[in-house]
C-alpha cells in the first residue's frame, strides 16, 4: 500500500507499466474525489490508469484538505485481506 505516492513519480510508473506486463492482476488506487475537479479531468486520469493495470476508487470527499474518512478506508482494507469469505469478495473478479 502506497499512501502520499504521486503518480507522476517516474519510478511508480515504470513499476507499475513493468507488473502490467507481467501479470494481469490489477492494483487499486484509492483516490479522493475533489468535488472541485472536473468530471473529464477525473476520467482521463481514470483511463491513463487503468492502462496501467490500476484500478481507481473514488472516495467521497467534503472539501479539498478531508482525509479524516482515510483510516476508515485502510481498515475496510485490512478486513477484507484478512477474511477470506469477506462480502465485498463478490465484487472481485
Amino acid at each position: 500500500m502506497f499512501i502520499g505516492t504521486s503518480f507522476t513519480d517516474v519510478n511508480l510508473i515504470k513499476l507499475l507499466r513493468t507488473s502490467r506486463t507481467l501479470t494481469r492482476n490489477m492494483h487499486y488506487a484509492l483516490i479522493f474525489d475533489n468535488p472541485k475537479e472536473e468530471l473529464k479531468i477525473k476520467k482521463l486520469f481514470d483511463n491513463y490508469l487503468y492502462n496501467l493495470g490500476v484500478k481507481v476508487i473514488r472516495l467521497p470527499m467534503k472539501n479539498e484538505v478531508d482525509y479524516s474518512s482515510l483510516v476508515k478506508y485502510i481498515k475496510i482494507i485490512n478486513d477484507f485481506i484478512k477474511d477470506e469469505k469477506h462480502e465485498l469478495r463478490k465484487y472481485i473478479s
